[in-house]
């Protein structure tokens, strides 16, 4: 009986109705589990906020075995030929660091810069959300952001990428700060010479200096011209006082031929004189001849003194006219001296004045010369520190940015389109797996299948529901 009973077991087989009757069966449970991957898709399509991702590769390149010191030429430089994995695995580790990381949370003010707790925080977030592995038989390490601002997390990894470079130089480079130094000098000097002209050209618009060695000759000059004029002055003053004593003793003694006394420049000055000379000399031949003719007191010898008389007085108010004359032009002379000595004594002064602030201002410019010196001098030593810095980091810089990354267009997730295609199928899966499962708890007998799968035993027949 064992036998046969094991007989009608291994007979019965299930068949393609037994299957699809199942699905009959279960029919709500599968729609609904159907719809319900549909509609939980399409509410993650539409609704899920979206998040970006910015790609960025960096190339390792060989590791340098002896770095090049700062100035130094003749040291030489062996690479291996390949990276290893340990190298790799380093520059992961270091580009996810607290401190290039930290150093992007500050930059891009993620966190309160003096609440060390919120920077540590954003540290950590913004670690979770950058990914950074090495490519399968290469040396590039593939570098990963995600974040829900695509400019923001672009900006993000450049600056992530650009810190690291330096942090990765600073770690290995063994000199630095002389570029800093010259950097510093360059500009110090460069601000105290720009101080010090300001300050030349407002001593110059001050002390109305253009050139003060030409200046001060011009001002010599005018000293020696208005000197030449003084001296001048002074010798027409001396021969002037002459010409007036001369003229005085003249007409104190007209009458006993003084008047020929007089030099020939002062009678060639005044030809009246000349002619009273000779009208004075023919009446002194009158009175003589009247005296040796007639009586002392007779009308010839009388009229003839008196005639002789008046000629005296008008040579003797004539030379007085003169004399008067010279005198007011000596006054004038003398006023032009005076004048003469205040200019002088003022250009004088001027010359003075122009050397002393020409001293001054030749310490402002030596100064000045100074400053621009030394700014020249740093200025070219900053370029050499930069040329030798850039030569430094090329041997000390191993790792470069072989691919910066690129804003994307769109989001990351979700991806509307790809989760649709994916959610029918996976519908479809989720649906039957719920149909399976309610059928296999379900204990109900429904049809001869059901009577197989719960018994284990062969169906013989069935009665019309009476």
């Amino acid at each position: 009986m064992t036998a046969s009973h094991n007989h009608r077991r291994e007979d019965y087989k299930l068949t393609t109705r037994d299957v699809a009757s199942i699905f009959f069966y279960t029919r709500k449970t599968f729609v609904l589990a159907f719809v319900g991957v549909i509609v939980g898709a399409l509410l993650v399509a539409l609704l899920a906020p979206p998040v970006y991702q910015v790609t960025a590769r960096l190339v390792v390149k060989p590791r340098i075995e002896t770095p090049l010191l700062f100035d130094s030429g003749n040291s030489s430089v062996s690479m291996l030929d390949k990276v290893e994995q340990q190298t790799l695995n380093t520059v992961v580790y270091l580009l996810r660091s607290s401190d290039v990381v930290g150093e992007v949370v500050r930059k891009h003010n993620l966190a309160d810069s003096n609440d060390e707790t919120d920077i540590l925080k954003e540290t950590g977030s913004l670690m979770g959300r950058i990914t950074a592995e090495p490519l399968s038989l290469s040396n590039i390490i593939e570098v990963e952001l995600k974040g829900g601002d695509p400019i923001e997390i672009t900006e993000q990894m450049n600056t992530l990428l650009d810190t690291y470079i330096e942090y990765h130089i600073k770690v290995n480079q063994e000199y630095s700060g002389s570029l800093n130094f010259f950097e510093q000098q360059a500009d110090l000097y460069k601000n105290r010479y720009n101080e010090l002209t300001n300050r030349v050209a407002d001593a110059r618009k001050r002390l109305n200096l253009a050139n003060p060695e030409i200046q001060a000759d011009n001002n010599l000059n005018v000293v020696r011209d208005l000197e030449i004029r003084k001296a001048q002055l002074a010798s027409q003053m001396k021969s002037e006082g002459q010409r007036i004593s001369q003229l005085q003793n003249a007409a104190n003694n007209v009458g006993d031929e003084a008047l020929a006394s007089l030099p020939q420049a002062v009678r060639e000055t005044y030809p009246a004189l000349i002619e009273m000379e000779r009208t004075l000399a023919q009446l002194i031949i009158n009175v003589r001849r009247a005296r040796s003719d007639f009586k002392d007191s007779s009308k010839p010898v009388l009229d003839a003194e008196l005639q002789y008389e008046n000629m005296r007085r008008q040579i003797s108010v004539y030379i007085l006219n003169v004399v008067k004359s010279l005198r007011i032009g000596q006054g004038a002379i003398q006023e032009e001296i005076a004048a003469l000595e205040e200019q002088i004594n003022a250009s004088r002064a001027t010359v003075g004045q122009i050397s002393s602030n020409a001293v001054l201002l030749q310490r402002i410019e030596f100064e000045r010369d100074l400053a621009e010196k030394n700014y020249r001098l740093y200025e070219a030593k900053r370029e050499e520190a930069r040329i030798n810095s850039e030569k430094d980091r090329s041997l000390f810089a191993n790792v470069s940015i072989a691919s910066r990354p690129q804003t994307p267009a769109s989001p990351w997730f979700p991806r509307r389109g790809l989760i649709m295609m994916l959610a029918i199928p996976l519908a479809f899966i989720v649906a039957i797996a719920a149909s399976i499962i309610a059928y296999s708890l379900d204990h109900t007998v429904r049809n001869p299948t059901d009577v197989h799968l719960r018994t284990r035993l062969r169906l013989l027949g069935t009665l019309d529901a009476v």
